[in-house]
């Protein structure tokens, strides 16, 4: 990501105060990596868990809240799934949200700088932010690209990852009629994938790393899961989502003129 300036929040009318663009997106980038390693730590974790060993230490715990309801291991590794992957999607489409919001400070802002925009930039901002935070997602992507034509090609996957996240929320986590577009939720995941070649001259085997999509279709009636390299390729997805969106941002302050 190149660490082109853009105009950061002025002080009264001083309008030279500049943000690095490529410590924005690095921030939002480390903020992912800590949900990254936590529900990897999580899942590493699960794999060392045994049925005997869950079955002692719960029974150790001899007062619960409704010990008839106690889940056995199945039902219990199931569930935690479950949440692990609701924890995570909520953490990284709160990541997600916050980066929009910069976005939209930054672009504003340039628009300013470049004298596109005029009157109380202070007021503006404010006004444009109070409005904001009343979008949905959906809504908040769409707002960046229709007024300033700043997009990412992983808008697809992030909208299906917003979706999914939506129909976590079901009774049982279930996919229902309002999920669904066509009879299938479509869930698009960016992911590296390894390809396989066979050398040239000497033989054996070349291996290259390339950016492809994951695709799940769920159907009514059908769980809103992930399994663990789906689960990890969300994470993944958003981090292309931002580093592309920002690439995007900073193309539209160098058309504005208003980048060092």
């Amino acid at each position: 990501m190149s660490s082109e300036s853009v105009p950061a929040a002025p002080e009264a009318e001083n309008k030279s105060t500049q943000i690095n663009l490529g410590e924005v997106v690095n921030n939002y980038l480390e903020a992912l990596q800590r949900v990254h390693d936590v529900m990897n730590y999580s899942l590493a974790a699960e794999r060392m868990l045994s049925e005997q060993e869950y079955e002692n230490f719960s029974r150790a715990n001899r007062v619960m809240p409704s010990q008839k309801s106690r889940m056995d291991y199945t039902s219990v590794k199931r569930e935690y799934n479950t949440w692990l992957l609701k924890q995570t999607l909520n953490e990284v489409l709160g990541v997600l949200v916050l980066f929009l919001d910069d976005c939209r400070t930054i672009s504003t802002l340039s628009n300013w700088k470049a004298g596109n925009q005029q009157g109380d930039i202070q007021k503006t901002l404010q006004d444009e932010r109070m409005e904001f935070a009343r979008m949905d997602l959906p809504s908040k992507i769409g707002y960046l690209k229709e007024k300033h034509s700043i997009s990412s090609p992983s808008e697809e996957h992030i909208l299906s990852i917003y979706q999914l996240r939506r129909a976590l929320a079901n009774k049982g986590s279930v996919v229902s009629e309002n999920d669904v577009t066509g009879g299938k939720l479509t869930i698009k995941l960016r992911s590296v994938q390894l390809k396989t070649q066979p050398g040239q001259q000497g033989g054996g085997v070349f291996v290259t790393s390339e950016v492809g999509d994951m695709v799940r279709e769920l159907g009514v009636g059908d769980f809103a899961g992930l399994n663990k390299n789906e689960h990890l390729a969300s994470i993944l997805t958003v981090a292309f989502f931002i580093t592309t969106q920002a690439q995007s941002l900073k193309e539209f302050a160098e058309r504005l003129g208003v980048t060092k």
